[in-house]
């Protein structure tokens, strides 16, 4: 399943919300408390079925952030306690939404970009990416915007989970521009970009006439530059899939011009981080952000992170224990091959058995 969370809702969706909420009444009692004052007037209206009345709200939760909070609402907080229902959007959304009672972290570390796992899926190496998430905060000027990119496969889109993991959920947006538009044959424009990234107000975002999107650029950005400095929190944008076949023309001067401003500084209290991104952003800027390769670890760095937990949680295991484990891992991974659309699921479900390895090993005294 895509990033854009609600795509093909009325197939996917809609049966499991009218199962879980069977009745307006339901709908409305689980939903009112935790997500007014947000949410649209027009949902209940009263002579609205419960079918439209889910629709409703699924399309508002798309307009928002491609549905992610809507799902992790539900599978945190499930309607009447339904254990499977954090089960069936885990798998339906490839895990990418997971419950918080069910989330691996590993050992505590003492900061988040340092973590063993993120969105409790495990995260090896990539130390010059953790040290860029880690200076964000406090970074100035152009180096407050990280651009990542890599060969295909080499876990690029993969940033985005820790980069999500580093700042409240509240504070930051996330959009994936090929799962929430290009996969349903459709461009992002500039309109649906400046309202995704100015969702932190609670007030209606404007609404422009499509057929003047060009010209109305200026207009957005200045709406849009309006919204973030008002918001008194530093805000993380984490696009991944920043294509520029997947973007109108108006939508990519948009987001280069926001790229300028957090440069000029003009937005002192937004980072950007560009995943997988063409966008041609000029050289007196380009030599100034920070720039990370993504590549998957080989066995040397699998080996580097499953010492490091041992060493966290004081365990008893030894190296020549953790190398057994990793050759027999790896065995398996190149008897598929990289290029097999199975490797990237068996390699991280090789990497949680390693870890499970790990945590069964008997505790130093």
């Amino acid at each position: 399943m895509c990033s854009d969370m609600i795509g093909g809702f009325e197939k996917v969706w809609l049966p499991i919300i009218r199962q879980a909420l069977p009745s307006s009444s339901a709908l409305r009692t689980w939903f009112e408390p935790r997500f007014a004052p947000v949410l649209p007037d027009n949902v209940w209206v009263t002579n609205h079925t419960l079918d439209l009345q889910i629709m409703e709200l699924m399309r508002w939760a798309q307009s928002q952030d491609g549905g992610e909070s809507l799902l992790q609402k539900f599978a945190d907080d499930p309607p009447n306690g339904n254990s499977s229902l954090p089960s069936v959007i885990f798998l339906i959304t490839e895990g990418r939404i997971l419950s918080k009672n069910s989330k691996k972290s590993g050992p505590q570390t003492a900061e988040p970009h340092m973590s063993f796992f993120a969105t409790g899926r495990p995260f090896v190496n990539r130390e010059q990416f953790r040290n860029q998430l880690g200076q964000l905060p406090s970074a100035k000027g152009a180096k407050r915007i990280v651009k990542v990119h890599g060969e295909s496969r080499s876990g690029k889109s993969f940033s985005t989970r820790l980069a999500k993991e580093c700042h409240p959920a509240k504070h930051r947006v996330f959009l994936d521009v090929k799962a929430d538009y290009q996969e349903f044959g459709r461009l992002l424009n500039a309109f649906d970009l400046a309202k995704r990234l100015g969702k932190f107000k609670e007030d209606i975002f404007p609404s422009y006439d499509i057929s003047k999107e060009k010209e109305m650029v200026p207009k957005l950005v200045e709406e849009l530059e309006t919204r973030l400095q008002e918001f008194n929190d530093q805000i993380w944008i984490i696009i991944d899939h920043c294509k520029c076949k997947s973007m109108t023309e108006p939508a990519c001067t948009l987001l280069m011009l926001l790229v300028k401003k957090i440069e000029n500084q003009d937005l002192d209290n937004v980072r950007l981080i560009l995943v997988d991104c063409d966008l041609t952003i000029s050289s007196d800027i380009q030599h100034k952000i920070l720039i990370d390769a993504a590549k998957l670890p080989d066995k040397n760095a699998i080996l580097e992170w499953a010492e490091k937990i041992v060493s966290a949680e004081r365990l008893k295991c030894s190296r020549k224990q953790l190398e057994a484990w990793i050759s027999c891992a790896w065995e398996k991974l190149e008897s598929l091959g990289r290029e097999s659309g199975e490797w990237e699921l068996e390699y991280e479900s090789q990497l949680e058995q390693l870890h499970t390895n790990i945590m069964n090993c008997e505790a130093l005294k």
